[in-house]
């Protein structure tokens, strides 16, 4: 029994040669969770040797682009790969984001794709399920709560936490601003995923007034994940979310000061075991 952890896309929104934009596979035990959707997940989850048809289960911790341009092509993908149910899990407005966009901005290419005959099974059903803090899902293997963190999008952000029932546990804290109630709820982990946005060195220069404060109330820079990682009491820290160009060294020694121990920074397809 064991709980697995692939980054699929640890960049934010701009886009980046070295860094898809945001989305982790969780396996617990054998059952895979997709968390969050950014463009080119579909592709890194076959680069990570995952069929796209072979995960049924998909949790948006918030509606940002970065975090759900994929979403599309990912109920394509496993829909061609023979998928036929899907299930979403995700804050208000999912429902809405989902309808939109099988039902809506691609109806007639389904329509044209239908009409040679394949099922609407795991396309035009999807089964959405829209999300408060507490429990999200359980199964027998697997447990998944949420906590609401701060950050600003069209609808709540959610930081996710995974447990076994055999002690081993995980959280993804979604983007957020600095927030200890945080560190509570991921007391104790095995691992600790948190985004790390502001690196500094003038990242935002060139944006508009105001923009650079507005972000450091809804991002956190690596002294703060650390700080995080260091009260949570988490044997991982993951740093996730990361700017174009980031100095990946220099990051985790800032967050490894504050952290109390070597802390990681995450890159595609880096894979952890529990």
């Amino acid at each position: 029994m064991t709980i697995e952890l692939t980054l699929l896309g640890t960049g934010g929104p701009r886009p980046d040669v070295k860094r898809f934009q945001s989305a982790t596979l969780v396996v617990v035990n054998g059952e895979r969770y997709l968390v969050d959707c950014g463009d080119g997940t579909s592709g890194q989850l076959l680069k990570a040797g995952v069929d796209p048809g072979g995960v049924s289960t998909l949790l948006l911790t918030h509606l940002h682009v970065d975090h759900c341009f994929g979403v599309a092509p990912f109920i394509y993908a496993g829909w061609f790969h023979g998928r036929e149910q899907l299930r979403v899990f995700g804050p208000g407005a999912t429902r809405e984001l989902i309808d939109v966009q099988v039902n809506s901005v691609y109806a007639r290419d389904i329509q044209l794709r239908l009409s040679y005959g394949r099922s609407v099974a795991g396309l035009k059903d999807v089964a959405v399920t829209e999300i408060k803090p507490g429990l999200v899902l359980e199964s027998d293997t697997c447990r998944i709560t949420a906590l609401g963190v701060l950050h600003d999008a069209p609808s709540e952000t959610y930081a996710l936490r995974f447990e076994d029932g055999a002690g081993r546990s995980l959280v993804i804290s979604s983007d957020t601003g600095y927030c200890e109630a945080l560190a509570t709820f991921a007391q104790g982990t095995d691992i600790l995923v948190h985004e790390c946005y502001l690196t500094g060195g003038g990242q935002f220069a060139n944006d508009r007034p105001g923009h650079a404060e507005r972000l450091a109330q809804i991002h956190v820079t690596p002294e703060q994940a650390g700080a995080i990682g260091r009260l949570a009491g988490t044997k991982r820290l993951v740093l996730t979310h990361l700017p174009v160009n980031v100095d990946d060294s220099a990051v985790a020694e800032r967050a490894g000061r504050t952290y109390g121990g070597p802390a990681i920074v995450g890159c595609d397809l880096m894979h952890f075991v529990v």
